[in-house]
């Protein structure tokens, strides 16, 4: 379920407004090779619609946002190391930076 989670938010991020239609089509396509996951669709598209409501979630969509980055991250901002992950959705809040 993660992964389509995932996907819903990356998609969600990335939009002005994201529907419960939209997400719901996107979960459907998302889903093809794994229909089992179609039975909590309805609940990953009512999580995300949750949580892009949220305060967080207004202030990552005025943050700097990158999507389908590769490689490794290295930084003291980011408290650690990211190696050989492909991060989908990376959302930096940006403090004094």
């Amino acid at each position: 379920m993660g992964t389509l989670i995932h996907g819903l938010l990356e998609h969600a991020m990335s939009q002005k407004k994201a529907t419960a239609e939209d997400l719901h089509g996107l979960g459907m396509w998302l889903t093809v090779e794994q229909p089992q996951l179609r039975q909590v669709l309805e609940l990953a598209v009512k999580t995300v619609l949750y949580v892009s409501k949220s305060d967080f979630w207004d202030e990552a969509k005025r943050s700097d946002c990158s999507v389908e980055c590769g490689g490794s991250v290295c930084s003291d901002r980011f408290f650690g190391l990211l190696s050989g992950k492909i991060v989908q959705l990376v959302v930096v809040v940006a403090v004094g930076m």
